[in-house]
């Protein structure tokens, strides 16, 4: 059986409390890119992560991008 992994691509920083990491993983030998909040933890001196998030195979990747693309044309449509 594969090792699980995880590789931090990037942190946007959302407030105070909360972040947005991409993170590279790999669960039961199956990869993805993981976009998750992470916030404050009271009983650890680190940021946990939410279940708000969404994971996204590799092979989707370019198909986000292009959603993202699209949202912020909207935006700037605005």
């Amino acid at each position: 059986m594969a090792a699980d992994t995880e590789t931090l691509i990037a942190i946007i920083e959302k407030n105070s409390a909360e972040e947005i990491r991409a993170r590279m993983c790999s669960y039961r030998g199956r990869p993805f890119v993981d976009f998750r909040i992470f916030v404050d933890s009271d009983a650890a001196d680190e940021r946990i992560p939410t279940k708000k998030g969404i994971a996204v195979r590799p092979d989707l990747l370019e198909a986000f991008r292009d959603l993202i693309d699209q949202a912020i044309a909207a935006r700037d449509a605005e």
